[in-house]
């Protein structure tokens, strides 16, 4: 396999920030939004259970993180699981070179995954809206939906989804998946294949959508923000209002590489970064991840429609997940710091 080329789609200022953020992600938040707790209202078997999980990144040699019994629990009582695919499936061997960084999956990687997590690729959502996407061309784009598709796994944020929106039916409840990216290391792709893009769904009237295909909740999808940063500029905030004023109902954003807060939004919730599911980088809080599980009531009104339950973990050196209180003390108190610098204990 070929080196892939790196290339930043962010200005020169912000690419600098970005390497002073690699090794101290910024906790500042300048955007004053309402900050959500961890956990709010009942989940529940009796409900449609989707939880979504950050970027799902190729460690060196195609390494596997190994994940723990009440990981694997939540991802069994879950009736969706939705990952944003951070590279395209494109290998068809695992690069024994000395990599830091590998843009690309192979099959039998993704197959291997869903094997270890116990994952049923009928529950399994791939979002492909991302900035590593475009890394191998528009071939590995179209190879990427190609093996998607022999492996039988749903997939949302191509530009043939901007139409025919991902629908599901489940438990009496129907729900729509869109997925967008902010950005994209690699322009290559135009206006009829590739990635879906934010100038693609700025002005789609999402209530419309609903009502076109019944839906009782509509889900965005984004890929968007800055790198391992916890907490969105004021700009993105105003982005996820206005998509929940268009007609979104849930957001559950990704790309900082970094956990975001999560914010009730009029009717809706926006989690803003879901951080990374298995991680590439270097500082402890990049290893901090969580798997958000949202419960969908149809029968409730806007407003008691959603209740959600963030579950955190970390991937330790020995490339496992863990459950925060059962880390070294020391880790342990740093991570749970910056967890309630994010979400408070309650919503007073």
């Amino acid at each position: 396999m070929k080196l892939l080329k790196l290339s930043s789609p962010y200005s020169f200022c912000d690419s600098l920030k970005w390497v002073y953020y690699y090794f101290f992600p910024s906790i500042h938040n300048h955007s004053g939004i309402h900050l959500s707790p961890m956990k709010s209202g009942d989940t529940g078997p009796d409900k449609l259970n989707i939880s979504f999980v950050g970027d799902l990144m190729c460690l060196k040699n195609e390494k596997m993180v190994m994940p723990n019994a009440q990981m694997l629990k939540i991802f069994e009582q879950s009736d969706l699981v939705v990952i944003n695919l951070e590279a395209p499936i494109v290998r068809d061997y695992v690069e024994k070179g000395n990599n830091l960084v590998v843009f690309s999956f192979s099959s039998e990687f993704i197959k291997n995954f869903l094997e270890v997590f116990k994952l049923p690729a009928e529950k399994v959502i791939f979002s492909i809206a991302n900035n590593h996407m475009g890394d191998d061309g528009k071939k590995g784009y179209v190879e990427t939906i190609k093996r998607l598709e022999e492996l039988k796994i749903k997939w949302v944020g191509g530009l043939s989804t901007i139409k025919a929106v991902l629908t599901i039916y489940k438990k009496n409840t129907h729900v729509g998946f869109m997925a967008y990216s902010q950005w994209l290391n690699h322009k290559v792709f135009d206006e009829t294949l590739g990635i879906c893009r934010y100038h693609h769904v700025e002005n789609i009237d999402f209530q419309k959508i609903k009502i076109e295909y019944e839906l009782d909740a509509l889900i965005l999808l984004p890929h968007w923000g800055l790198e391992f940063r916890h907490f969105p500029s004021a700009g993105l905030v105003q982005t996820a209002k206005d998509f929940m004023a268009k007609g979104v109902d849930l957001i559950a954003g990704h790309h900082p590489h970094v956990l975001g807060p999560i914010e009730k939004i009029n009717h809706g919730l926006c989690h803003y970064s879901l951080g990374n599911f298995f991680s590439k980088t270097l500082h402890d809080v990049t290893h901090l991840t969580g798997v958000w599980t949202v419960s969908i009531d149809a029968t409730k009104n806007a407003e008691k429609k959603f209740a959600y339950k963030l579950h955190p973990f970390f991937m330790t050196s020995q490339y496992q997940f863990e459950t925060i209180d059962r880390l070294p003390e020391k880790l342990k108190s740093k991570l749970q710091k910056r967890l309630s610098l994010i979400y408070p204990e309650s919503d007073g």
